[in-house]
């Protein structure tokens, strides 16, 4: 997220570039994906 902040992508096009695929075995992981990677873009966003 943070190498997607740096490029200047938003939230979106963040989400959407990024590879999690090597948690989809995990529980809730459809569920949680988009919250998860909405928190680290933000956190990225600010540092």
């Amino acid at each position: 997220m943070a190498k997607a902040v740096n490029q200047g992508k938003d939230l979106q096009q963040a989400i959407d570039s990024l590879d999690q695929n090597a948690f989809a075995k995990l529980p809730n992981y459809e569920l949680l994906k988009g919250g998860n990677a909405n928190r680290v873009y933000l956190e990225a966003e600010s540092l």
